[in-house]
């Protein structure tokens, strides 16, 4: 059934959202405060006194992990009918496009996290990473969960459709990459 299959990605999507955000971006930003031991206690672009572990803190990510959670849940559910290609094309389309896409709402060049936190390589690739482990970790857990998700149909019968949307998700991400390339230029 169709309804239990999104409300069971529903479920796997808030867990997910909670992991990536509270627990991996929590990884991510201990490795760049050990790396960075000069910025330990500035205050980073969302507020969070970097180096500084806190339970407030903790929450506060988990909490923003369940609204973009659902977010991802949303574009899942209408990416999957979408995907095509091989099983490793599947897999990348679900992966460095969010990644890429995330990571070009975050990264700027003004601000602490990305002009005091070095290596720039690291900063950014962390916060390309984190949001990209989204995606598969989702997928993942819906392949094993089975079912058909909304749409598959849809995407078969209306093929101008779904070809119009693929290009969409195509364009938002070429568009993220370039804007993403333009903010590291400008913090090199």
């Amino acid at each position: 059934m169709r309804v239990r299959y999104v409300l069971t990605a529903l479920v796997v999507a808030v867990a997910t959202g909670l992991f990536c955000v509270g627990v991996l971006s929590r990884l991510a930003m201990s490795l760049l405060a050990r790396e960075n031991p000069q910025a330990h206690g500035l205050i980073s672009d969302d507020g969070f006194e970097m180096g500084v572990v806190t339970l407030a803190g903790s929450v506060n990510l988990a909490v923003v992990g369940i609204p973009l959670g659902i977010v991802g849940w949303l574009t899942y559910l209408v990416a999957r009918p979408l995907l095509v290609g091989p099983a490793w094309f599947q897999w990348f389309s679900l992966t460095v496009p969010p990644g890429v896409v995330a990571a070009s709402l975050v990264v700027h060049p003004s601000g602490v996290d990305f002009t005091v936190l070095e290596p720039l390589w690291l900063a950014v690739g962390l916060f390309v990473a984190v949001p990209a482990t989204y995606g598969p970790i989702m997928h993942a857990v819906m392949l094993r969960v089975g079912g058909t998700p909304p749409g598959m149909r849809v995407a078969g019968r209306a093929p101008v459709v779904a070809w119009a949307l693929r290009g969409l998700f195509a364009a938002w991400a070429t568009l993220a990459l370039v804007s993403l390339w333009r903010d590291v230029l400008a913090l090199t």
